[in-house]
């Protein structure tokens, strides 16, 4: 029971002298949005003593500079936060972590922005962490805008514009995504990514549309009629001229850069594809002359 009471004693001390000194009337002004007060406290405590409590406090300071736009303390914020830690996105979590227990997410991208904006380096890192944290909570959107506001600084990125691709896919946004691929194989023809990416959703379109046609027509094909059967064709024939081909086009190239058994597979799947189609055809018009 002794040791209880002293136990609670001691954390009330603790709490007691966080709560009157500079560090503790810092965190006050930091939750009330009292920037420069906030920061002013923060650097007197640092001025005086080595450490600030926890990487969080540290945080704290660097938000609360930066929000007052004091690069010069905030800079000071990071380096000494950087003597317990030198990973960057750990940083970025601390922040992110600091806003987050205060309520106060929606200032992560203005606090991230301007540490960018003064320091040039933290760019990629930053982009990184605010899109893996806006794609794992489904803010496609948010995701496109951070990866377009990157394009701006790295327009010729071809993993970038293939990313961005691939979001605009997901989102609905096909004529976008292939606009944009289509960008890099102009500047780079043989760009197995570029090509690749072009290959698979001519050929996923493609299959998809003839499993489709061949579903219809099989519930009926056995009581169908010559004209069915040519129809049956001709819609074949459209999913390949509109799909199929562009398909086989850029997954050849991709075959003849990177050649592996998933490419070969489907290139032979388009080719007995339209084959076949061409054979059946080329029979139905015999057929028709022959009459």
């Amino acid at each position: 029971m002794v040791r209880i009471v002293l136990f609670l004693l001691l954390v009330n001390i603790s709490i007691t002298s966080f709560a009157e000194s500079n560090e503790g009337y810092a965190f006050r002004f930091f939750q009330q949005n009292k920037w420069k007060e906030a920061t002013a406290l923060y650097q007197e405590f640092i001025n005086t003593n080595d450490y600030l409590s926890t990487t969080e406090q540290y945080a704290r300071a660097i938000i609360a500079a930066a929000m007052s736009q004091d690069a010069r303390s905030m800079f000071g914020f990071i380096r000494k936060y950087k003597e317990h830690s030198d990973e960057n996105a750990v940083l970025l979590q601390d922040i992110d972590d600091a806003l987050a227990m205060s309520k106060k997410d929606l200032l992560l991208e203005p606090v991230l922005n301007y540490i960018c904006k003064n320091d040039y380096t933290y760019f990629p890192v930053v982009t990184e962490y605010i899109v893996h944290k806006y794609w794992a909570n489904n803010k496609y959107e948010d995701v496109l805008r951070i990866l377009k506001q990157m394009k701006s600084e790295y327009e010729y990125d071809t993993q970038l514009n293939l990313t961005i691709a691939k979001i605009e896919l997901l989102m609905g946004k096909t004529e976008d995504a292939l606009s944009q691929v289509n960008n890099i194989v102009i500047n780079d023809p043989y760009n197995f990514q570029a090509n690749l990416f072009l290959g698979n959703y001519y050929f996923i379109q493609g299959k998809s549309l003839v499993d489709e046609i061949k579903s219809q027509f099989s519930t009926r094909r056995f009581n169908t009629k010559r004209n069915d059967l040519v129809d049956f064709q001709l819609k074949i024939k459209k999913a390949i001229l509109d799909y199929l081909d562009n398909a086989e086009y850029y997954l050849s190239r991709a075959n003849q850069t990177q050649s592996n058994e998933f490419l070969r597979s489907n290139l032979k799947w388009i080719e007995e594809m339209k084959k076949e189609n061409t054979r059946i055809m080329m029979k139905l018009r015999i057929e028709e002359n022959m009459k």
